[in-house]
């Protein structure tokens, strides 16, 4: 390895003690013709040994949720390199009351983490701002995440329509088998398991159910290929920090070990981890407390599992978030109102006839 690369490798990285639960990563990110300095923070949050319970990261814009490799009373990690093999994926297992819940064999996966390119047109940003978008994340409007992490094996939601003749829209669940890599954005070797690419790859390889009769030259039978598209992200009032449009360059997907109830709709999941809150926060007491849950929203992640033994809750269930949590009655009037004038509709067509 030449002294450039170790020098990078060491900005990326910055290792704490073998003891500390907390970790802190700091990176040397492209953005554009930007390189700024600690755009990478990751922290690694564990649960409560004696309870048990299962940790929920949730980022503004994506969700993610990590499980911890192991339960017990050494703790997660024994030493600094165990420290980074949180890339591999268990199947979420119910707390125990007592003793810790058994966790399947994890796959020891190696971790891809792609950083998607950003183009600012109209003059270059400052570092706070360059910092603050790789925190933005997807949403109904960008349809690329800031940075996308990759494991052989993993689900993926798509976020863009891009092929509709062959099913390969928004709202598509795949599962990913490969990554093409781009030459320009080789990979850095961070850890013995995890790689940093300064870019998005060239293509990643999706699998179906929809895709098993596909069968493309030069692709692996029943595979189907998505590649990096640009997406423009315009100033707005919600994002104020933001002074330049900025053209963002990746995969339009995401890992789908967490949805939100949008993307589940008519979907049946045979066990599943529910996030009872509502997508706001207020401060009471110097404390961030979440908004009661939307009633629609409850009713579709309740309904998504046919059997209450397979519902898991990420936190402890709010009474105002469950009794009583009704249909706004304005909203109620508007659904009448609807259904009135479908009768309408349905008699008048019949009477035509």
């Amino acid at each position: 390895m030449s002294d450039a690369a170790a020098k990078k490798i060491d900005a990326i990285v910055g290792r704490n003690s073998a003891k500390d639960i907390r970790t802190e990563e700091r990176a040397r990110v492209h953005l554009g013709n930007v390189v700024t300095e600690a755009a990478l923070r990751r922290e690694i949050r564990i649960s409560d040994q004696t309870t048990n319970s299962v940790e929920t990261v949730v980022g503004k814009g994506e969700c993610r949720v990590l499980i911890g490799n192991e339960y017990g009373g050494k703790g997660f990690w024994d030493n600094m390199e165990s420290k980074f093999r949180h890339d591999s994926f268990p199947k979420p297992v119910e707390p125990e009351r007592r003793g810790g819940p058994v966790l399947p064999r994890q796959r020891q996966g190696l971790l891809r983490i792609f950083i998607s390119d950003h183009n600012w047109k109209y003059g270059q940003p400052t570092k706070e701002e360059a910092l603050i978008m790789l925190s933005q994340g997807d949403d109904s409007a960008i349809s690329v995440p800031a940075v996308f992490m990759f494991v052989s094996g993993m689900p993926v939601v798509v976020n863009q329509n891009t092929h509709q003749g062959l099913k390969l829209v928004n709202g598509a669940s795949y599962t990913a088998l490969d990554v093409i890599l781009d030459k320009a954005h080789p990979g850095h070797r961070i850890s013995a398991d995890t790689i940093l690419h300064f870019g998005p790859p060239a293509g990643i390889l999706l699998a179906s159910d929809t895709t098993k009769d596909f069968h493309f030259v030069g692709m692996p039978p029943g595979t189907i290929l998505l590649t990096p598209v640009s997406t423009k992200i315009e100033r707005q009032r919600k994002r104020p920090w933001q002074q330049n449009a900025v053209v963002r360059r990746g995969l339009p997907c995401v890992a789908a070990f967490a949805c939100t109830d949008y993307k589940v709709q008519g979907r049946t999941l045979g066990r599943v981890a529910l996030g009872l809150r509502g997508t706001r926060s207020t401060v009471v007491n110097g404390e961030s407390v979440p908004s009661q849950c939307d009633p629609y929203s409850l009713y579709v992640q309740l309904s998504r599992c046919p059997s209450l033994d397979g519902i898991m809750l990420l936190s402890r269930a709010r009474e105002r978030d469950v009794v009583g949590n009704t249909v706004p009655e304005s909203m109620a009037a508007a659904e009448r109102r609807l259904e009135q004038l479908s009768q309408a509709t349905g008699t008048a067509e019949s009477g035509d006839r």
